[in-house]
């Protein structure tokens, strides 16, 4: 800040309503288990940073509502392999959020820092998904199993800032991955082998335009 003008920050607690309900259960010979679960949560006088010209601060601002659902089976195809599978959907509400809404002034003139007002929170994907295939073998009389494990990791596009979300500029690709294990153990060592990314496909873990109408990711 600047001295003689510029007081420390100060901002007051946040405060957050949660409402959850599940349900587990063991099914199929105890093989299977699965669980589920819905939520809803509340964000109240929410304690963000924001710039304000060359200043960084933190202050209360805005209101959140989020809701989503989460699934998750964990079976034993075999007595050799199992497998996890998972996935879930996510959406929110904010308001009172012009602080964030530089780059909704300058795309939408009319609405300006209203423009993002109602939209769902950034870096947030709607959809997400996973698949964990575990497989070991017992190997001679030595005690020792061969395992492997293969991973797949999907998550939605998402936004990278408030402003709409229809902006070519500030969509991050979705993530598509899959990994793969494989080694030898015995008693207390192991040797393994991976791969990461098995099909080579790319990703992004963020996005940058120095002016919001530059509508390249």
């Amino acid at each position: 800040g600047l001295p003689g003008q510029d007081k420390p920050g100060d901002f007051g607690p946040e405060t957050v309503t949660s409402y959850e309900i599940g349900y587990k259960a063991t099914i199929f010979d105890g093989r299977t288990q699965v669980a589920t679960t819905a939520f809803y949560y509340q964000y109240e006088d929410l304690q963000a940073i924001f710039s304000e010209g060359p200043k960084q601060i933190v202050d209360n601002i805005g209101e959140l509502d989020g809701w989503g659902i989460e699934a998750e089976v964990n079976t034993a195809v075999t007595d050799n392999i199992t497998l996890r599978l998972g996935a879930s959907w996510f959406d929110s509400e904010a308001t009172k959020i012009q602080p964030f809404c530089g780059a909704g002034e300058v795309l939408d003139p009319v609405k300006g820092a209203d423009a993002c007002e109602g939209n769902s929170i950034p870096w947030a994907p709607e959809y997400t998904a996973f698949a964990i295939v575990n497989a070991v073998y017992p190997v001679g009389d030595s005690g020792g199993e061969a395992f492997g494990i293969a991973s797949w990791t999907w998550e939605d596009d998402l936004r990278g800032d408030w402003p709409d979300e229809s902006l070519i500029y500030q969509r991050i690709p979705a993530l598509n991955q899959t990994d793969i294990i494989a080694g030898y153990r015995q008693d207390s060592w192991s040797v393994s082998a991976y791969v990461e990314n098995v099909f080579d496909q790319v990703w992004y873990d963020g996005n940058y335009a120095d002016d919001p109408t530059d509508f390249n990711i």
